[in-house]
């Protein structure tokens, strides 16, 4: 009879028999060595990492006959691209290739990961001494055997045999050691691709910088320069990280092949945080998630030094995790703007998302949390072609958004000088229309502003100086230049426009619209005020507009002068010291079809200057029965004119300004261009 605990007891150790079997199998398939990779031919291109082992030496302490001594044991690699994240070990791997042919196979080796700071190829290991080759980032460039940018190893299989392959690799950066290899005609295959592709993603990268450059010249838009920096600092982060930067810019610089790579992040870094600011307009958003990224705009600024101070892996460490972390700022940010409905959002959160997203997935491999794939090595470029062809959308919409912007203000500014009209005849609601008034005027101030002249010529024999000083309400005074080519000889415009606001503005920039067009009559004052006049009518706008024009013939020292309604031009005399005015006749321009128009012909000598003003000089009020008048002028003239005109202008500010007793600005706008007539040099 059997006892029951004696059948309890068999069972149980049954058990625990396969169980240790199973156990056993398992260790003996983890340590035992891996499959050797099989070659066949010449023609190669297969992945050698998974026919690999390895063995982590922490402490950096063995030799190579230490490491590959039979009492060590190596780990197989099982990831088609192994990667070990950040660490400071030495890292010994062991690879086997079977040559199954009868005759030498010539391969290369190539380790696809440049940024490797130390590798060493064992083509023997002897207690004599190791015959070995060093590559990595720690050496100049120009000292491989292969000029490329990755680190490639010659190899060859004799027949029938099997090679092992020692290798030892440390880095302070990311250790990732993706093995591969390559016939010499399969390798060159790839490197002609590989070109292919980088050419494309660079040459969008500067059609893009020199694009948006341009633009930035042309609207003078800030978010086009940060988008340029930002772009710029990106195309040397990933030509870091493909090695190509150390192969073409700076091969012998070792220091900053390596250096530059935190330092490009922490620099890109700045401009992308001001860039999001400029597109998601976070300042009139949010001022919570304005003031956070404007505040890790300074903070990435201030890092940029860091690389300076500490070493590489706290500084890579510190730009990487800083870098993670805003881009997961940055895209919600993006998100909760677009909940308040920017409509550039919607293009940058799509654009920036498959940025973001690469750099998220390059980031992830570079700390080993998810599997070595090779196409994660073009994730990075990938997801920046993604952005950067996005973000020309985007700068389309943007400059769509700019015209309708520009419609829309048009109506709004027409629609506000109708609700400014009915408010000054009704006498109501005019606190309620203040903020709109100032805004009328702002705008005012803008199109008056965007019609002055942008310089003053600067013509032989001429000396010109411009004063211009705005009412409190923007007034029409405008002045405008154009130089005779075929001559050298210079026509001088100074029109005023009655009333004031944003209707003198426009009827300003159509006087000078008007002009411009007529200037074929530059030579011949009457005439071209003549014309302008019969074109303002026609414009059927009911607006008075006075108007002075001269000319001045350097050559026979001749100016020729027509006058529409305008204050007269005065003329200092310097041999006679004396103050000329001149007023030849004209109708003011818009009141009738003929303005009868007169040309003066006046003479003058080197010296002598002429003086062209509006009313705005000569009707400032001591109160409301007296004027400054034509010849307080003429007396300031001659007293001062000894000044340098900077010093006249002023003077002449403060006197009228103690002669009306106005402290907040003028009742109209105040316009003078003094012309001193010099010596030819």
């Amino acid at each position: 009879m059997i006892h029951p605990h004696s059948t309890k007891l068999n069972a149980y150790m049954h058990r625990t028999f396969w169980i240790v079997l199973l156990l056993m199998g398992s260790l003996q398939s983890l340590f035992s060595e891996p499959a050797h990779l099989q070659l066949y031919s010449n023609n190669l291109e297969a992945i050698l990492s998974k026919h690999c082992e390895y063995l982590e030496d922490k402490d950096r302490s063995l030799n190579a006959i230490d490491a590959f001594s039979e009492d060590k044991t190596f780990i197989p690699i099982e990831s088609i691209q192994p990667g070990f994240g950040y660490t400071i070990s030495a890292f010994w791997l062991r690879c086997y290739v079977d040559n199954n042919t009868s005759e030498n196979i010539d391969f290369l080796l190539e380790i696809a990961y440049p940024q490797l700071d130390d590798i060493r190829y064992f083509n023997s290991i002897s207690r004599s001494g190791s015959d070995e080759i060093r590559l990595g980032d720690t050496y100049p460039f120009l000292q491989r055997n292969f000029q490329y940018r990755n680190f490639v190893l010659p190899m060859q299989v004799k027949p029938n045999s099997t090679k092992q392959i020692y290798l030892r690799v440390t880095s302070t950066g990311a250790l990732n050691i993706p093995l591969n290899i390559w016939s010499y005609e399969t390798f060159l295959e790839k490197v002609v691709t590989e070109q292919l592709l980088f050419g494309l993603f660079l040459g969008i990268a500067i059609v893009m910088i020199l694009y948006k450059s341009f633009l930035y010249t042309l609207f003078h838009e800030l978010h086009y320069l940060y988008y340029v920096l930002f772009l710029i600092g990106w195309v040397f982060i990933v030509s870091t990280l493909t090695g190509l930067s150390f192969q073409y810019l700076w091969p012998n610089s070792i220091w900053w092949g390596n250096y530059n790579f935190p330092i490009m992040i922490f620099f890109t870094s700045v401009w992308a945080l001001l860039f999001t600011r400029a597109v998601l307009d976070t300042k009139s958003k949010n001022f919570i998630i304005d003031r956070i990224l404007n505040s890790l705009v300074y903070v990435n600024a201030f890092l940029i030094s860091i690389p300076f101070i500490l070493d590489y892996v706290i500084s890579i460490r510190i730009a990487l995790v800083l870098a993670f972390l805003q881009m997961i700022l940055i895209l919600a940010a993006a998100i909760f703007i677009h909940e308040k409905g920017n409509r550039s959002s919607t293009y940058f959160i799509t654009a920036w998302s498959g940025f973001l997203l690469g750099l998220l997935v390059y980031q992830l491999h570079s700390f080993s949390w998810i599997p070595q794939v090779h196409i994660i090595s073009w994730s990075v470029h990938i997801g920046a072609s993604f952005e950067i062809i996005l973000f020309s959308f985007a700068l389309a919409d943007r400059i769509n958004q700019i015209r309708i912007e520009k419609v829309a203000a048009q109506e709004e500014v027409i629609k506000m000088q109708k609700d400014a009209l009915q408010s000054f005849k009704t006498n109501q609601k005019q606190k309620e229309h203040i903020i709109s008034i100032n805004q009328e005027l702002k705008i005012a101030r803008e199109i008056h502003q965007a019609i002055l002249p942008k310089s003053i010529p600067d013509l032989p024999g001429l000396k010109i100086h411009v004063h211009y000083t705005p009412m409190a309400e923007i007034g029409g005074d405008l002045y405008e230049f154009i130089e005779e080519e075929s001559t050298g000889n210079l026509g001088i415009l100074v029109s005023d426009v009655a009333g004031h606001g944003i209707p003198a503005a426009q009827i300003a920039s159509m006087i000078k619209a008007i002009f411009t067009f007529h200037k074929k009559w530059m030579n011949k004052p009457d005439r071209l005020l003549k014309e302008m006049n019969l074109t303002l009518i026609e414009a059927n706008n009911n607006q008075l507009v006075t108007a002075s024009y001269v000319y001045i013939d350097k050559k026979n020292k001749k100016i020729l002068y027509a006058n529409s309604g305008h204050p007269p031009l005065l003329i200092y005399r310097k041999s006679k010291k004396i103050v000329e005015s001149y007023y030849p006749e004209g109708k003011i321009l818009g009141w009738m079809q003929e303005s009868n128009n007169k040309l003066d012909t006046i003479s003058f000598q080197d010296g002598d200057s002429i003086f062209i003003y509006t009313d705005g000089i000569t009707e400032v009020r001591k109160n409301s029965n007296e004027i400054w008048g034509e010849e307080n002028f003429k007396n300031f003239i001659l007293e001062h004119n000894h000044l340098e005109k900077d010093k006249f202008t002023e003077k002449l500010m403060s006197t009228l300004r103690s002669y009306s007793n106005l402290k907040q600005g003028f009742e109209d706008d105040l316009t003078l261009l003094i012309i001193e007539f010099l010596p030819d040099k």
